[in-house]
């Protein structure tokens, strides 16, 4: 029989780097990158603060209003969330910015996310 005893000390598998290569993606090329990332969920994200960035890119989607560094920005600040980026949205936005290689490679991080 199988124990549903669960570790507390267990980290989940996960990626840093695919999950700022999805993020920065999205808010670089949208247009191209959501329908191929678009069935992500909040929860598919382990880092609270990317949890929050995906959460804010949806929001702007789902407003029909375009994705970029600036539209999900102004969504983190609606949503006081910005103190849970370390060092500041900018910040983190150049370094998710950094971790893009090409657009096309999305669905595949995104597999990772999941």
């Amino acid at each position: 029989m199988l124990s549903t005893f669960t570790d507390p000390d267990r980290v989940p598998p996960h990626s840093e780097a695919a999950e700022l290569s999805v993020l920065g993606t999205v808010m670089l090329y949208a247009s191209d990158a959501l329908p191929l990332v678009g069935e992500l969920q909040v929860d598919d994200f382990f880092f609270p603060h990317h949890r929050e960035a995906w959460a804010a890119i949806k929001a702007v989607s789902d407003r029909r209003r375009p994705v970029d560094v600036i539209s999900v920005g102004d969504e983190i600040k609606t949503l006081g969330m910005e103190a849970r980026f370390r060092d500041g949205w900018q910040a983190w936005t150049v370094q998710a910015a950094a971790t893009v290689t090409v657009w096309q490679n999305v669905g595949g991080h995104a597999d990772v996310v999941r």
